[in-house]
């Protein structure tokens, strides 16, 4: 099985582009700026982590040769060139296809649409490019945010799964399952 390829995508405002270790920095300030809104929901963030400890997550991404790795985008402003998010586009069934996305954003950019830009962008490139079949979003129920986000991109509610996670913070939880399907 062949690697997926990772393109770098455009959109009016962002340009998505694979990680690179000179990232570490930047990813890791943001982070940190966001620290209180990621630790809450997502596991890995549950400490703010050192930059070394951001630059070896990048390495090790670069480094695997599995072919089914998720495809990491970072989303950088075109004209002032800020990071502003990380989106993870994460094969599911490679045989169908279909495909996950997962996205954080620095918090200080937050509220300007740019994740719902990015997210458009990666749907758009897994249904066009990699010819997905379905592309899903989850989300914690309670985190009205981030489920906003496929709700505006047109992505249909298939179901919530009651009591299905428990949060870093030892919430029981129910998830909400976007998809897109073709």
């Amino acid at each position: 099985m062949i690697p997926l390829p990772q393109p770098t995508l455009q959109t009016a405002r962002l340009v998505l582009r694979a990680p690179v270790l000179t990232d570490a920095v930047t990813m890791n300030d943001a982070i940190r700026a966001s620290f209180a809104e990621l630790k809450p929901w997502m596991p890995w963030c549950q400490q703010v982590p050192a930059v070394e400890e951001t630059r070896q997550n990048i390495e090790n991404l670069l480094a695997s040769e599995d072919p089914k790795k998720e495809i990491r985008f970072l989303a950088f402003e075109i004209v002032a060139g800020r990071f502003v998010a990380c989106i993870g586009l994460h094969p599911q069934n490679l045989s169908i296809p279909s495909f996950e996305i997962g996205y954080w954003i620095d918090s200080r950019w937050s509220g300007r649409g740019y994740m719902t830009e990015a997210v458009r962008a990666v749907t758009d490139y897994a249904v066009n490019s990699l010819g997905a079949r379905r592309v899903q979003i989850r989300a914690a129920l309670s985190n009205a945010r981030s489920w906003k986000i496929p709700e505006r991109l047109g992505y249909t509610r298939e179901a919530v799964l009651h009591n299905s996670e428990i949060e870093p913070d030892g919430r029981l939880d129910d998830t909400v399952v976007y998809a897109i399907w073709r």
